[in-house]
């Protein structure tokens, strides 16, 4: 039996396709006997209904624990809830008993602090939670305490953990720094990508889609794909739109965001010169691509922070598999080896119709393909589970 405890509440978020498909390729194919564990807020867990959902339909029961609110604003809080984390789940285990457990974040040791030490564990590190609090807080209330805690977790965690998933190669090698007592067999890679039967590159698709926005050939096309949280930068996306089209006034700008009330808010209120040149459309995952297909180029701002350098962005794959080179910062360096596919946002705007002409959409989708799908990722899981498998023939 395998336990697969997790923190997310959304099901159509980012973080929660990364965790099913961990669940798929990692937690099923240890075992057929799978329980999974959500730890969600006090606040969402009052409307539960609303947020009941499986990773996989082979999930055999699921828990849904309430954690305190809070947590991220009060030490106090913060501890009292680590602790309540670690004490449900020793509640369960003891009930259930399972031979591993996956547990999400860096921070994963605050649920299984009180596991027994044969029980093994699997960390999913998706995000460096000490640096993306230290982000989150500059220029507000940051409190060094919280930063000296997730430190202390994290570092319980990677001597805890039997076996640790990084979310880049670039997590990789910082944890390996971080921490040098880690050995480089005990980690690997498995990135957020796409699944390529879902985003790929279709020239009719793409004919297809500007035919229904009526977009002439010469017509450049700008897309995001995501939400509108701060980190994410959408703001920043349109006052570069808002710059190249003051020499290109027929140039659009798709926007695909769950978010869509808050978005045409933000463009009505502070982008009205943009209100007519501006489309924002909530779309099923599943049609991504087709819109994708239809642009030219693609939006993914973040700040050259550690935060983002570990980071691997979902959208940075689902572009790349359709085909879209993308507009981004310095640290996209540190996503991909290639950087004929980006136009760095400190560029001056008018190479970037030069850039456009030279880059080579078969290339991109090609390159995305061999490296950002999760084909690649599944193999990497492989090797974990052939090395466990190995070690429990050796016993």
């Amino acid at each position: 039996m395998i336990f697969h405890i997790h923190f997310s509440y959304l099901q159509n978020s980012g973080e929660i396709r990364r965790i099913k498909n961990i669940n798929k390729d990692l937690a099923f194919r240890l075992s057929n006997d799978v329980i999974e564990i959500a730890f969600i807020s006090i606040f969402h867990f009052i409307h539960l209904r609303k947020y009941k959902f499986l990773l996989n339909e082979g999930i055999k029961h699921k828990y849904y624990i309430p954690v305190l609110p809070f947590s991220y604003g009060k030490y106090f809080f913060k501890a009292l809830n680590s602790f309540w984390i670690s004490f449900c789940l020793l509640i369960i285990y003891l009930l259930k008993k399972p031979s591993y457990i996956i547990g999400e974040f860096s921070i994963a040791w605050q649920a299984l602090r009180f596991i027994p030490k044969h029980t093994k564990c699997i960390i999913d590190v998706h995000g460096a939670t000490r640096e993306e609090y230290d982000y989150s807080t500059s220029g507000k209330k940051h409190d060094e305490r919280f930063s000296r805690y997730f430190d202390f977790l994290e570092e319980r965690g990677m001597k805890r953990a039997s076996y640790i998933v990084c979310q880049s190669s670039e997590m990789k090698r910082f944890l390996l720094k971080k921490y040098p007592f880690l050995k480089e067999e005990k980690l690997y890679v498995y990135k957020c990508s796409a699944d390529s039967r879902l985003f790929f590159y279709s020239p009719e698709i793409r004919q297809s889609m500007r035919k229904q926005f009526e977009l002439e050939n010469s017509q450049k096309l700008f897309i995001y794909s995501g939400g509108l949280h701060r980190w994410q930068r959408f703001e920043d996306t349109l006052k570069f739109f808002s710059d190249y089209k003051l020499q290109h006034p027929n140039s659009k700008y798709l926007i695909l965001t769950l978010n869509k009330e808050e978005a045409l808010s933000i463009i009505e209120n502070k982008y009205t010169h943009l209100i007519n040149d501006c489309i924002v459309k909530s779309v099923d995952n599943n049609e991504v691509h087709r819109y994708l297909n239809a642009a030219d180029i693609a939006f993914l701002l973040r700040d050259n922070v550690i935060m983002n350098a570990v980071a691997s962005p979902t959208k940075l794959s689902e572009y790349l598999c359709c085909g879209l080179p993308i507009i981004s910062s310095q640290v996209a360096k540190k996503w991909i080896d290639n950087d004929k596919f980006i136009f760095y946002e400190d560029s001056d705007i008018k190479t970037l119709d030069s850039f456009l002409e030279n880059v080579n959409r078969e290339d991109i989708a090609t390159y995305a393909k061999e490296l950002m799908t999760l084909e690649t990722d599944r193999k990497q899981m492989q090797l974990l589970i052939n090395n466990e498998r190995a070690k429990q023939n050796h016993h």
